[in-house]
């Protein structure tokens, strides 16, 4: 059983955007520590948390207080990525080096494989840094890490619908869709911050958070938002309220 950090609300972590009748404020309600090395990418499925390792190419699926169920070997490398495809045990992994995504069974293993075009002007270690898919359009969406920083729209065969160009954050290292609000949550690690963006790429709120080298991002029915550090093999978790002054 792991051992769970601490319990912490904090309202330091604070950015008005846009409106000044309201204020953003985000509340980490919870951190513990991981048996995952460099988790790099976090889907939400069925009450389970899935992330992938850079370090191990693998799977792993979690409580959502960080407990181990599973690991599954994937065959992959470079791995940055992954949610949940909608159906039972599958998912979308993505591959930074191969900028590519794969359709991946937990039980099976790799069904299809996308090549997703593109320009990486920083090399293979600035292309793809995050995948979340849209249950409402049925759309993939994945994100551009730099060299450019892009959000790209793909249908189910991995094809680039739309592109947009993202004008925050140093780097986008992890992104998740929340279709309470359809909006995407996108993180930067070099910022250390999460952005809440629509549907467009536009910049909507800012959240500074206290996580060293955040690189996936989830959310659950319930709203609440999981962060993974691949620094420091850590899971956190957050909860954005909107507060009228």
């Amino acid at each position: 059983m792991l051992k769970k950090i601490f319990f912490l609300c904090f309202g330091s972590f604070l950015f008005s955007c846009g409106s000044t009748s309201q204020k953003n404020e985000i509340i980490l309600l919870d951190q513990y520590l991981l048996e995952v090395p460099e988790p790099s990418g976090l889907t939400y499925a069925d009450g389970f948390l899935y992330t992938v390792s850079d370090s191990t190419n693998k799977v792993y699926k979690l409580s959502l207080n960080g407990g181990l169920y599973e690991i599954y070997k994937t065959g992959l490398k470079d791995l940055e990525g992954i949610v949940f495809s909608g159906k039972t045990s599958q998912f979308y992994i993505a591959s930074e080096s191969k900028r590519a995504l794969f359709l991946m069974s937990l039980e099976d293993g790799v069904q299809e494989k996308y090549k997703i075009k593109g320009k990486q002007h920083g090399g293979s270690n600035k292309g793809l840094e995050g995948v979340c898919f849209n249950s409402l359009n049925n759309n993939i969406y994945v994100v551009n890490e730099a060299k450019p920083k892009e959000l790209l729209q793909l249908n189910l065969k991995g094809k680039i619908e739309t592109k947009f160009s993202l004008h925050f954050g140093k780097d986008i290292s992890g992104m998740c869709f929340d279709k309470g609000t359809n909006t995407f949550w996108v993180l930067s690690d070099e910022s250390q911050a999460i952005y809440q963006i629509t549907m467009e790429g536009k910049l909507m709120n800012k959240y500074a958070i206290p996580v060293v080298k955040p690189e996936g991002i989830t959310i659950d029915e319930d709203g609440k938002l999981y962060v993974v550090s691949d620094k420091t093999s850590e899971l956190f978790v957050f909860k954005v309220k909107l507060v009228k002054k």
